[in-house]
């Protein structure tokens, strides 16, 4: 099915099961938001939302960035054998090395204890450590998923660990009364489960088969990458650690509340990525071998559909911004004052009162930082790309940082929402340029923007709707208002068309019916 459609509605078809799995995750952290209020204090939360944090960096640490290698490099293997034996020989590495890295970080208490005085090393960190580590081999199965263009087997695994976490932080937190430390403990449990399950799925072969030339190859493209993603993740997690050290944990709770769903859109964007990762590969390739053939017109026409599949990609996630901050104030309010009254049957910290305030612009932070990962599609397709990665990220943090410290002391939480969307600009931005200088896709700037004028126009609008009106129901009708005229000046300007995804549906159908009926017929046999 897939070979009849379009590069566009390739990317949409795979990319809805995986946005529909990230949907699942959304969800669940709906349902978790006002337990945390009802049962947490706001110190306590802001324990759990600044180590979630952490633990992304973290594990990105722990695997030496080997996860970008085992996408990227089984293209270049000649066949499925050697493919084996690279993902074998990864993950016998890592077997080997993650015990290490936990070991290496449980020395660095002292250091970790003064940068983070309120959060003690023992517990909150010496659980989070490995569970980190394990929940590396549930992320190279969802990878192994994704790069065979295998969607639907990743929503089912994705599904199953996207309800696992939450069912078992809910049981130790509520059930057992263990408070933040619950969360870990909960979170260590669930990654023990999904590390054994994934190993087990992933089936590596014996050590004996252990390459060294291929864990040379790997390390060399993943770890010149390092610095680079460190800086990304530093870049990400920057707000929060300031925020906690100039305005309290409390304060970080607040703020993580009202980045939450905007941050969330960037489980969409890694939903859509997974999906445009193999396509954005494969159809550059495929482009360079038809112009190697004297098949120009042909070359151009797959760099023209891959261009217009980037646009497709930044603006559904700019849409979903606009309908997210159309509705983030009453949401919140709902989650965080409303239902833990309800629960609790008494007055609960205001203190979320003004969590929304932050959400437009890191919501439009997250549309920047979408833009940013698109692109390193192009700046890495060549190795020379995996050099300069640094030098962006590490401007944009450094900018971050000090704007950060400039602003947060004037405007508070705002200040760090701002000094996020900032860096995410400058990031996007330069990567951008050098991934036309790698792969020059011709982009339809025009049409770029006049999507993006629409969005800036639309989504500030809405900001100051929730900032200046108070009557309810006038506001939210005129949200409804702005929200849908911009999503519409949005798609017109990028030139999405309807007829685009004709006969789309049915041919999804038909590919959900093919699916169900191998599946009938594997459990005859």
């Amino acid at each position: 099915m897939s070979k009849n459609l379009s590069i566009g509605q390739r990317l949409f078809a795979h990319g809805g099961v995986y946005v529909a799995s990230k949907a699942v995750n959304i969800g669940i952290g709906t349902v978790l938001l006002p337990i945390y209020v009802t049962v947490l204090s706001p110190h306590e939360f802001g324990i759990v939302k600044l180590m979630e944090t952490i633990g992304l960096c973290l594990g990105y640490v722990f695997c030496q960035g080997l996860v970008n290698a085992w996408n990227r490099l089984r293209f270049k293997e000649p066949d499925a054998e050697n493919v084996r034996v690279l993902e074998s020989t990864i993950l016998w590495y890592l077997i080997a090395t993650l015990p290490l890295a936990v070991g290496l970080l449980w020395l660095t208490a002292p250091f970790v204890e003064w940068i983070y005085p309120d959060i003690p090393f023992n517990p909150y960190w010496m659980l989070t450590a490995p569970a980190v580590a394990l929940m590396t081999f549930a992320s190279l199965y969802e990878n192994r998923l994704q790069m065979t263009q295998r969607p639907f087997a990743y929503a089912l695994f994705s599904g199953f660990r996207n309800l696992l976490i939450p069912l078992m932080i809910i049981l130790f937190i509520v059930g057992f009364d263990r408070g933040a430390v619950g969360k870990m403990e909960a979170d260590l449990l669930a990654a023990i489960l999904l590390a054994g399950f994934a190993f087990w799925m992933l089936k590596p072969g014996s050590p004996r088969r252990f390459s060294v030339e291929k864990i040379r190859a790997s390390l060399a493209y993943s770890l010149p990458l390092a610095p680079h993603v460190m800086a990304v993740w530093t870049n990400d997690f920057l707000d929060r650690t300031l925020v906690a050290n100039l305005m309290g944990l409390s304060a970080t709770a607040v703020y993580s509340v009202g980045c939450q769903y905007p941050i969330k859109l960037f489980l969409v964007t890694q939903a859509l990525n997974k999906s445009l990762t193999p396509l954005f590969i494969s159809s550059a390739r495929e482009s360079e071998l038809a112009k190697e053939r004297g098949e120009t017109d042909k070359a151009q026409r797959g760099m023209e559909a891959l261009a217009r599949m980037v646009l497709l990609t930044i603006t559904v996630l700019a849409a979903m911004a606009v309908g997210m901050t159309a509705v983030i104030r009453e949401v919140l309010y709902g989650l965080t004052i409303w239902l833990p009254w309800w629960i609790r049957g008494e007055n609960v910290d205001p203190a979320f009162m003004d969590a929304w305030t932050v959400a437009a612009p890191t919501a439009a932070g997250m549309v920047a930082l979408t833009g940013y990962y698109v692109f390193t599609h192009g700046a890495l397709y060549d190795a020379r790309g995996s050099r300069k990665m640094i030098l962006i990220s590490g401007l944009a943090a450094a900018v971050n940082f000090g704007v950060n410290v400039w602003l947060i002391p004037r405007w508070g939480m705002m200040g760090a929402a701002l000094a996020t969307l900032l860096s995410n600009v400058i990031m996007a931005g330069m990567c951008l340029r050098l991934s036309l200088s790698i792969l020059p896709v011709p982009y339809a700037w025009g049409r770029w923007a006049r999507m993006l004028a629409a969005f800036a126009v639309g989504i500030t609008t809405l900001w100051l709707l929730d900032r200046f009106m108070d009557h309810l129901a006038g506001r939210l009708v005129l949200k409804a208002l702005v929200g849908f005229g911009t999503v519409w000046m949005m798609a017109h300007g990028a030139g999405i068309q309807i007829r685009e995804f004709r006969d789309f549906g049915k041919r999804l159908k038909t590919k959900a019916d093919a699916m169900g009926a191998r599946i009938r017929k594997n459990r005859v046999e």
